[in-house]
């Protein structure tokens, strides 16, 4: 998908949606897929800070649990559909937000290659009653490169 859209967000009432990563690689030696994104959440005057999940601590290198309510911000999981394909750190709940360029991190590897690699990438949001209304965009890109 290129466009996501998370539609009307309401305080205190996360979003989430998802789309799918996939990958077929001839390489022997596999491939890596990282991201980044261009700006938080952004609207004409305002933006939707990026999480720092449940804890406080997670960042675009380390995930963490992000299941409160009054927890807000932007980020994103990596679930495995098919091969173990997503870094280490994503656990049910476990989310992170996306380094903002020019900082990429990985979010999928693979040391071997093979067809059909597939991951599940869920983007959540969540606004508090004080975020303005508005629509809020930013861009996420994702970098495949083969293995050497």
């Amino acid at each position: 998908q290129n466009l996501i859209d998370f539609g009307t967000i309401t305080a205190t009432n996360p979003v989430t949606r998802t789309t799918n990563l996939a990958v077929n690689s001839e390489s022997a030696k596999g491939f890596t897929i990282s991201a980044y994104e261009n700006q938080p959440l952004t609207s004409s005057t305002s933006a939707i800070p990026d999480t720092t999940c449940d804890s406080g601590t997670c960042n675009a290198s380390k995930a963490s649990s992000w299941v409160g309510t009054l927890t807000y911000g932007f980020g994103h999981r990596c679930d495995d559909v098919s091969g173990a394909n997503c870094v280490s750190g994503f656990s049910q709940n476990f989310y992170k937000p996306f380094p903002i360029s020019p900082s990429t991190q990985t979010i999928m590897t693979s040391t071997k290659g093979g067809k059909s690699k597939k991951s599940q990438i869920t983007y959540k949001v969540n606004v508090s009653s004080a975020q303005p209304i508005g629509t809020y965009t930013n861009v996420v890109t994702y970098i495949a490169s083969p293995g050497y």
